[in-house]
C-alpha cells in the first residue's frame, strides 16, 4: 500500500486542495482495483525501458484509474489499452527515443532514424508542454 500512496504523491500535488481530493479518489480506486493496479505496476517492470518510462511519467497510473481519460471504460479495459500502448511504442521505437521522449521530456521527431525498422511510412514530431499533466502534443 505506501507503493501505490508514494505513487499517488508523485502524480498529484499535495499542497492543492483540489489535486489532494484526486489523490484520496485514487488511493481508494487503487484499493478496489488492487490486482489489476498491481498488474500494471508488473508489466512496467518487465523490462528496463518500461521501468524507467514509468518513472518518468507516472501519469500512466491515474490515466488508469480515471474513467475522463477514456470515457465509458472499465478499469479492465483501460488497463489493457495502456499496457497495449506501450507495448506497441516499445516494439517500434528504440528505447533510447522512448527515454527522450518519456523520461527527459524533450521534443522529438519520431522519424526514421528512432523506429527499429526501416518501413515505418510515416513521420511526426512530438512536443512537450511541461505544464500539463498531458504533456505531449502530436503534430
Amino acid at each position: 500500500m505506501g507503493k501505490i500512496i508514494n505513487l499517488g504523491k508523485s502524480i498529484y500535488n499535495m499542497d492543492n486542495p483540489r489535486e489532494q481530493r484526486r489523490f484520496v479518489v485514487f488511493i481508494v480506486r487503487a484499493m478496489l482495483h488492487h490486482r489489476e493496479l498491481q498488474q500494471l505496476l508488473a508489466f512496467f517492470e518487465e523490462v528496463p525501458i518500461k521501468q524507467e518510462i514509468s518513472r518518468g511519467n507516472p501519469f500512466f497510473y491515474e490515466q488508469v484509474t480515471r474513467q475522463f481519460f477514456y470515457k465509458g471504460s472499465t478499469f479492465t479495459e483501460r488497463n489493457q489499452l495502456i499496457r497495449e500502448n506501450v507495448d506497441i511504442l516499445v516494439a517500434a521505437f528504440s528505447a533510447d527515443s522512448l527515454r527522450q521522449l518519456y523520461v527527459e521530456k524533450k521534443e522529438f521527431n519520431f522519424g526514421r532514424k528512432c523506429t527499429r525498422a526501416r518501413s515505418y511510412p510515416w513521420n511526426c514530431i512530438l512536443m512537450v508542454d511541461k505544464g500539463k499533466k498531458e504533456p505531449y502534443r502530436l503534430y
